[in-house]
């Protein structure tokens, strides 16, 4: 299945986060940009950044990531 921007997703069950290995499953987003190696980064949306953990924020923070969006797989996800 082809995303494209704009189109919301939820990540599929046992999904890890690239960048620190924990679960992702069930956060939920809009894609804001995909490559043509099928990869799509990910706004999240609210509800998914409410229920973030404070220290993946502040670990985020300290590593210069942007906690607020993510990039996975396109197969990472189901619309």
């Amino acid at each position: 299945m082809e995303l494209h921007v704009g189109d919301s997703l939820v990540v599929k069950s046992g999904v890890l986060d690239p960048d620190f290995g924990i679960d992702i499953s069930g956060w939920q987003g809009r894609i804001e940009e995909a490559d043509d190696k099928k990869t799509v980064f990910i706004r999240w949306e609210s509800i998914t950044l409410h229920a973030m953990r404070l220290d993946m924020i502040i670990r985020c923070k300290n590593e210069n990531l942007n906690w607020e969006m993510n990039g996975c797989a396109e197969q990472s996800h189901a619309l």
